[in-house]
């Protein structure tokens, strides 16, 4: 890989291999209601993109196989296109105190390795996976009044 090149990201549109277009972000599933009937839904109502949310790890560990088996088998049949919203943790590892926790870290390396195989077994290769950089690390918070 050339370093010296122009910056490469999803939104450069000189690297057509990460490029992903705005009309293939669909609707969400809820993540606290059924994956599965809720992709469902969406495919009924017409929608050509779906993503599956997963805002937590609990959320995440407890998605059963077969519903994955059945989601990806569901995304064939009607030509609906997956995409999978990963749980809403800090990957460095930043607790909410704002300390660095290696065990926290690991967990969360975890957790993002789970989610990109959820998405490769419900939407198979090139399945979109959003995992945010961060999520703990306090900014600062303007108010009308504030001048800091």
């Amino acid at each position: 890989m050339n370093f010296n090149l122009k910056y490469q990201g999803p939104m450069d549109p000189y690297s057509p291999e990460w490029q992903l277009e705005a009309a293939r972000i669909g609707p969400s599933t809820n993540p606290k209601a059924d994956q599965l009937k809720e992709f469902n839904l969406d495919a009924n109502w017409g929608a050509p993109y779906v993503e599956i949310g997963f805002l937590g790890t609990r959320e995440l560990e407890t998605f059963p196989k077969p519903a994955m088996d059945e989601l990806r088998r569901l995304s064939k049949l009607t030509g609906v296109k997956p995409s999978v919203h990963g749980p809403l943790e800090d990957p460095a590892g930043i607790d909410k105190q704002g300390t660095q926790n290696e065990y926290i870290r690991k967990g969360v390396v975890n957790s993002f390795a789970h989610t990109v195989d959820v998405a490769f077994k419900t939407g198979g290769e090139k399945t979109p996976v959003v995992l945010h950089a961060s999520n703990a690390l306090p900014g600062k918070i303007y108010t009308k009044n504030n001048t800091e």
